[in-house]
Parts: C-alpha cells; sequence; structure tokens
C-alpha cells in the first residue's frame, strides 16, 4: 500500500510540474518588473507595474501560501500517519520548482549568493531526509517573505513617484 501511495505521489507531482511549467516560468518573469524609467524629455516618467500585474503577483504568492498552509497540514497528520506525509512530499515539487529556478538563475546568471540558493538546498536536504514538515514550514517562511517584499516594493515605488511628482519643474 505504501508504495502505491508513493507512485501515486511522485505521478501527482510529476504531472503538476510538466502542468505548470509554463506558468512557473512566466510567474518568475514577472517578479521583478520595471519600476522607474525616464522619458525622452528627461522628466521622470511613472512606469509602476499595471494594477493587475500587482494583483496577478500578489495571487501568485497568495495561492502558493495557501498550497504551502494546506501542505502543513497534510504533513502534520503524515506524522502519525504515514500515508500522508508521502502524500505531501509529492505535493512539495509544484512549491519548490520556483525556488528552484531562482536559485539556478543566483547561480548561473548573476553568480553571486542569494538567499533561494541556501533555501532551495536546505529544502530538498529535508525533504530527502524524511522532514517534510519542517520543509514545508520552510516553503511557507519563503513565500510570506516573497508577499512581505513586494508589499514593501509597491509601497516604496509608490512613494517614490509621489516624491519625484512633488518637486518643482525648472
Amino acid at each position: 500500500i505504501e508504495a502505491c501511495l508513493i507512485s501515486f505521489a511522485l505521478h501527482t507531482g510529476e504531472k503538476l510540474y510538466k502542468r505548470y511549467k509554463n506558468k512557473i516560468a512566466q510567474e518568475q518573469q514577472k517578479l521583478y518588473p520595471v519600476a522607474l524609467t525616464t522619458a525622452s524629455s528627461g522628466e521622470l516618467q511613472k512606469i509602476t507595474p499595471a494594477q493587475n500585474q500587482t494583483i496577478d503577483l500578489d495571487k501568485i504568492i497568495n495561492r502558493r501560501l495557501k498550497l504551502t498552509a494546506g501542505c502543513i497540514a497534510i504533513a502534520v497528520i503524515g506524522l502519525s500517519h504515514p500515508a500522508f506525509s508521502v502524500l505531501a512530499a509529492g505535493l512539495m515539487p509544484y512549491m519548490i520548482i520556483p525556488i528552484l529556478q531562482r536559485a539556478k538563475t543566483a547561480v548561473l546568471v548573476e553568480r553571486r549568493p542569494r538567499a533561494e540558493i541556501f533555501d532551495s538546498i536546505g529544502i530538498v536536504v529535508m525533504i530527502g531526509s524524511g522532514y517534510v514538515v519542517t520543509s514545508s514550514f520552510v516553503c511557507l517562511t519563503y513565500y510570506s517573505t516573497q508577499k512581505l517584499k513586494l508589499a514593501t516594493e509597491n509601497k516604496s515605488r509608490k512613494s517614490l513617484v509621489n516624491v519625484f511628482g512633488e518637486q518643482p519643474r525648472f
């Protein structure tokens, strides 16, 4: 029975990965939208991300937070019933793939250490060691910090536009 559950969890994780592969790539490109740019006349022109783009990012992060919270609940139930722990481990690839992609970008493109590198290593090691609850909690903290970061960037962007909008023109 446990072997069937393991194969079901792996199959489910693989299907989720294939199904949302394109969506995840698009989500990663949206994480750092351009906030401000200068116009040809030299004035600072407000090019904030469209309201719907900010809402899209917020929806993406909220969806991942809900999934992670559900995975934590399933993993906690899995402490007494191991079959649920396997099911939670099958859901983990959907939550981990964006973190792994950001870590790959940090290593190969940016060539600098970022939090995603250490998070991805820790999560993969924890899942391999059987600490599904802890790895789910790390994913929850990661997406919570992403939500906080998005809110801070939006607030900073709005205040910066307001500051430059109040300056006199010469």
